[in-house]
């Protein structure tokens, strides 16, 4: 039985995943504890002055597609899932404890679909297991596993706006989180205007046109999954799970 559950909150999840989230913490039979620095769609387009007020620059860097100045394609760092993730995470466990000498066990639910995400712990002070992958469930067997036992199918946490997002997501979304990541993605190109460290424009699509736009035009052309399915690559492992 588990000590107790965390979740990281970037404070961007969709309604869904807190609706799921409120149901969860009032079944389980260990407390949900709740760690945050902040929202990052407030924190991600923060202009941040360097201490001699010479250059400008963003503190926090989500895994946005960028159209450089000199019209070369690139995407931007990502410093999300560490600084919002990781991090509150691992200050937690130590605050209940675990250290070098008393590692905790932390699950993971990757499960097989997802297998290329399962990555090491980096701190000493927790070691990782993923029962999912141990018990060689897929997304789809978690699924019935759910609904065989009488509960809801969980939403996938993710921000709302994330880069990740598939074309399918991106279409699936409520129109008022949709609205959130269109009011998002400008909010960012307006950081990125203002930063003197950077000269490109951001777009949370991969087709580097405003998302309203490439929405419009991946309703009519749709891609097949495999141009589109990069959440994979996410290298922490941690988010959507």
């Amino acid at each position: 039985m588990p000590a107790c559950a965390i979740f990281a909150d970037t404070g961007d999840e969709p309604v869904a995943v807190y609706e799921w989230l409120n149901w969860l913490t009032a079944r389980l039979p260990f407390p949900t504890l709740r760690v945050s620095i902040g929202t990052l769609s407030n924190k991600s387009v923060a202009i941040k002055i360097t201490k001699d007020g010479k250059r400008s620059y963003l503190q926090h860097s989500v895994p946005v597609f960028v159209l450089n100045a000199n019209g070369t394609k690139g995407m931007a760092r990502r410093h999300c899932t560490r600084d919002f993730k990781l991090d509150p995470i691992r200050r937690q466990i130590r605050k209940l404890g675990a250290s070098t000498k008393t590692p905790c066990t932390t699950w993971i639910g990757i499960s097989t679909d997802e297998a290329s995400r399962m990555k090491p712990s980096k701190d000493g002070a927790q070691k990782n297991r993923w029962p999912l992958i141990e018990n060689n469930m897929s997304r789809a067997q978690c699924v019935i596993w759910m609904k065989s036992n009488g509960y809801p199918t969980p939403p996938r946490s993710a921000c709302t706006y994330c880069p990740y997002h598939s074309d399918e997501h991106w279409l699936s979304m409520p129109e008022e989180e949709l609205q959130a990541a269109f009011r998002y993605e400008l909010a960012l190109q307006g950081a990125y205007s203002k930063a003197s460290e950077l000269d490109g424009t951001p777009f949370l699509h991969s087709s580097l046109i405003p998302l309203p736009a490439a929405l419009a035009k991946i309703r009519d052309h749709p891609r097949p999954p495999e141009q589109q399915d990069i959440f994979s690559n996410e290298c922490e492992g941690m988010c959507g799970v």
